[in-house]
């Protein structure tokens, strides 16, 4: 099978954390309630999806009607790679598989379409 893909590009995410901000995540958020993600930057055209981000992590809201695939690189051998259905939400999470928070730095982000 011919996998055609569409590299979104590539955006730089500094990730700073400060002890009020980051130091320790919650068990759940207040209420239940996941904060209500933010657009990275409104100004740009992202023509596979639009990230979005909260405390918990970025999400991307896809502008296809396909299957995504995520690969995120970052500091201190940081790397995922995940596809994700017609059904899910990219998503990328600040705190890692064990609830600790990643590394501050630099990550790099890569979208395909998975036709």
């Amino acid at each position: 099978m011919v996998r055609k893909s569409l590299l979104l590009g590539v955006l730089l995410l500094s990730i700073l954390f400060t002890e009020s901000g980051f130091a320790q995540k919650t068990a759940k958020p207040v209420g239940g309630k996941v904060p209500k993600p933010q657009p990275v930057e409104e100004s740009k055209s992202f023509p596979v999806a639009q990230p979005f981000t909260n405390e918990y992590g970025v999400e991307w809201h896809p502008t296809v009607d396909t299957a995504i695939e995520l690969t995120v690189s970052g500091p201190n051998e940081v790397s995922s790679k995940t596809t994700f259905g017609l059904e899910t939400l990219p998503y990328f999470d600040f705190y890692d598989e064990n609830g600790n928070l990643r590394p501050d730095g630099v990550y790099i982000y890569e979208l395909k379409v998975i036709p």
